[in-house]
């Protein structure tokens, strides 16, 4: 079917096997990303595909084409930047991480990739926010990436519960974002009890891999130096040098601090 509009010369054109494949897969990813979601615009960010594999167009004036081209490259650039954005809102995010809590699992500069889809992406309302859904639950022991609850005053001089409420709105998506270990779930009881883990009157065994903060004494500094110099050789670790108390003070494994411990001096 030829269409003739002045100098336009628009036409359908047939599809070959390849060309059907991508056509309904667009039309079923959009599909499902709007379903998922529940906004249903997203369904349109499969037009430019579709159009592009159905409809042929070559003006035969040349500021038409120009015209042409830049239309259709405008919506495939709205295309595209919408289709990232509903990856990095709805399945995965990338975070770097600048602080060594979670050392050694993850150090300092590393980059994590986060599969929202997991647990479910939130959606920001304006009710409040919607966990989507996703294939399983927040279990012990996950490495999870959450925002702070409370940052920069947004919630001072509440009551906790009130707190918590109230931080859990359309702001909290502009908070700190955290990457740490869940060691409990909701309704469980978290305490710590001499140097200890304890989640429901149980003794949480550490990962091995899992580091403490140590402060080691020497009886003089010359001895704290030699067991600084081995630490940084051998552990690869900088520790932090005391010298008025000849200590050193450092993060460690269970298992380093025994070899440190077992150091002369």
């Amino acid at each position: 079917m030829n269409i003739k509009f002045k100098s336009m010369n628009c036409y359908r054109r047939s599809l070959r096997h390849d060309d059907r494949i991508l056509l309904w897969g667009s039309v079923a990813v959009t599909a499902i990303m709007a379903c998922y979601t529940g906004v249903f615009w997203y369904a349109l960010l499969g037009v430019p595909i579709v159009v592009s594999l159905v409809w042929v167009c070559r003006p035969n004036v040349l500021w038409l084409r120009i015209i042409h081209g830049l239309i259709l490259g405008v919506f495939w650039l709205i295309s595209m930047v919408c289709s990232g954005q509903w990856l990095k809102y709805y399945l995965v995010e990338i975070y770097k991480v600048p602080t060594n809590s979670m050392e050694q699992t993850i150090i300092p500069g590393d980059r994590v990739l986060v599969c929202k889809w997991i647990y479910g992406a939130r959606q920001f309302t304006g009710e409040g926010i919607e966990r989507l859904w996703g294939l399983r639950a927040i279990e012990r022991g996950d490495i999870v990436v959450f925002n702070s609850p409370e940052e920069n005053g947004d919630t001072e001089g509440t009551t906790e519960s009130a707190s918590w409420e109230g931080a859990n709105t359309q702001n909290i998506r502009y908070h700190t974002p955290y990457v740490k270990r869940c060691v409990a779930l909701p309704g469980d009881v978290v305490e710590i009890r001499e140097q200890e883990l304890r989640v429901n009157g149980a003794v949480q065994e550490a990962p091995s891999t899992a580091m403490f903060r140590y402060r080691f004494s020497f009886s003089d500094s010359r001895s704290m130096t030699q067991a600084a110099e081995w630490v940084e050789r051998n552990l690869l670790i900088a520790p932090k040098r005391l010298p008025p108390e000849a200590m050193l003070e450092t993060f460690l494994t269970r298992q380093e601090a025994d070899s440190v411990s077992m150091l002369p001096g």
